[in-house]
């Protein structure tokens, strides 16, 4: 799965109450059908579906991963980042829903384009990864931690990256080795911590 593949689908997988309330906003103010209105859910329902099996494919189904392959790294001071960044998801998961009405095309133009701004926002900042329904349905955690680099040379040494795990990391003592897969430049996926 490519890159912009993923993104778009964590996107959509993320932002889906909100296109469900978009839904029954449209359903109110255009008066829709119930046929109408029940196949546009099927339809959204189907997307939302694929979309959280794409994204957990791609964040969290790296146990028997061959493409990426395993590094073993030491990983120092990790970090809770949930709370920083639910916030923030929270802040952006209002801004479309509030006081939306489709009954004008100015309206209407409005969300869409605040959530294309949002889409565009969370790439650039790297926020498209924190999926909060992802994380809780299937119980991981976001950390930022710094890790080595493998003995490399001086210049790329320790680095602070984010970790997506389903351990407590932050109950971790000492300098734990890990079993990581990079997902992209600068996010892995926490298979195991290696015993010393």
């Amino acid at each position: 799965m490519s890159t912009l593949h993923l993104k778009l689908n964590l996107f959509i997988s993320s932002y889906s109450p909100v296109f469900y309330i978009a839904l029954i906003r449209l359903y109110e103010d255009l008066q829709l059908s119930w046929t109408m209105f029940g196949t546009l859910f099927m339809i959204l329902s189907l997307v939302v579906v694929y979309t959280f099996w794409r994204s957990y494919q791609g964040l969290f189904d790296h146990d028997k991963n061959t493409k990426n392959p395993h590094i073993d790294r030491t990983i120092y001071s990790p970090r809770p980042i949930k709370d920083r960044l639910f916030t923030s998801y929270v802040v952006s998961y209002l801004l479309p829903i509030l006081n939306v009405n489709f009954t004008s095309a100015a309206e209407t133009i409005t969300f869409l384009l605040i959530m294309v701004l949002l889409f565009v926002l969370s790439l650039q900042i790297n926020m498209y990864y924190f999926n909060p329904l992802l994380l809780i349905i299937f119980g991981y955690q976001a950390y930022e931690v710094t890790v080595d680099d493998g003995g490399k040379p001086a210049e790329s040494g320790p680095k602070d990256v984010v970790i997506l795990s389903r351990n407590q990391l932050e109950f971790f003592y000492g300098t734990p080795r890990t079993d990581l897969v990079k997902i992209k430049d600068g996010i892995y996926y926490h298979r195991s911590t290696i015993e010393e």
